[in-house]
């Protein structure tokens, strides 16, 4: 089942995505709700504007505000910081996601049902005409956030975007891998994490794990894009910028060390600027895409007699099990 989804990845034509996110903090005094929502929308004007400017032409896929951007500078009991998600926060973050065109993430402490004391921290995410496309409810609440109100989620839903199956994650959820896991089963192809802290190191591991690209927003130290293999595809550091857009392409292949790849320059000697790469020799693995709508990464694979990651190290196990079964008879025709 597993080499069959990887295949039609592999077979799909290029599936370019620009991904945004940013680097912000909220500590400090809350400015109230009309200020606080004039800081994202200037957040996500900045993130456009980014994109426009990195890859002219082009337009934003998603945006990612970081972990309860709407509520972040309040404290105290949920009942007290909680926002309705209807009204006045759907209404001026459903203009951003129109003007731009974009899916957007909008992170809340959000009133569940005031009658029966039922509060989330949740990513709402909207997509390109500002409608509400659902709701991820944050699912391992630390013992501070369940004492001040917090309730859990149960599920761990992934949504169809137009671009490919995205899923979410927050904060502390970077320690608990039962969700990640679910997504990949699921299918997911970008899971964005909201949070405060960073976590680069976890999420890295998540990334390489369960092979779907991971966008971090964050409040401090770092933003980032993590791909399939793990590695760091753009980074913001603290102080240096706030925003950051990248693109990704959602088919690709991952290729191991092998003799005729040439730490990747048997491709980029084949097919030129058609086909583009991130090789690390360090780690003996690289990830490949296609630029080319009318040839996909896996036929420029096959044309080169190579073989992907997946593959390879489906052929080892075969391989180590028939050896053990050898073995076992060996063992057995000896007694």
């Amino acid at each position: 089942m597993g080499r069959k989804r990887i295949g039609l990845r592999h077979r799909a034509g290029p599936r370019k995505v620009i991904v945004a996110t940013c680097l912000q903090g909220f500590w400090g005094p809350y400015p109230g709700l009309e200020a606080r929502l004039r800081q994202l929308s200037e957040l996500i004007d900045e993130m456009a504007a980014e994109t426009g400017a990195k890859l002219p032409g082009r337009r934003l896929d998603i945006a990612a505000l970081p972990e309860f951007a709407v509520n972040g500078g309040l404290k105290g009991h949920a009942r007290q910081t909680a926002q309705e998600l209807e009204g006045p926060v759907l209404d001026a973050m459903a203009a951003k996601a129109r003007q731009h065109g974009c899916y957007l993430t909008v992170p809340l402490y959000m009133v569940g049902d005031r009658a029966r004391d039922l509060y989330h921290n949740v990513v709402a995410l909207l997509d390109r005409e500002g409608r509400l496309l659902g709701l991820y409810r944050y699912r391992h609440p630390c013992a501070r956030e369940v004492a001040n109100g917090l309730t859990p989620g149960t599920r761990a839903p992934l949504f169809d975007c137009d671009f490919g199956k995205v899923g979410f994650q927050i904060c502390g959820e970077v320690h608990w891998d039962d969700g990640w896991r679910a997504l990949k089963r699921r299918g997911a192809e970008l899971v964005v994490l909201i949070a405060q802290p960073a976590c680069p190191l976890d999420t890295s591991l998540r990334a390489r794990i369960h092979r779907y690209h991971v966008l971090t927003s964050t409040w401090r130290d770092s933003a980032a894009l993590f791909g399939p293999t793990g590695h760091t595809l753009g980074e913001i550091r603290q102080g240096q910028d706030r925003v950051l857009a990248a693109e990704v392409d959602l088919s690709y292949a991952i290729l191991g060390w092998q003799p005729t790849l040439a730490n990747g320059k048997a491709l980029e000697a084949a097919y030129g600027s058609q086909v583009g790469c991130r090789y690390w020799p360090e780690d003996d693995c690289g990830l490949f895409w296609s630029n080319d709508p009318n040839r996909p990464i896996g036929q420029m694979v096959r044309e080169l007699g190579l073989v992907d990651f997946e593959t390879e190290m489906a052929a080892n196990a075969s391989a180590e099990r028939q050896a053990r079964l050898r073995q076992r008879g060996r063992r057995k025709a000896g007694r």
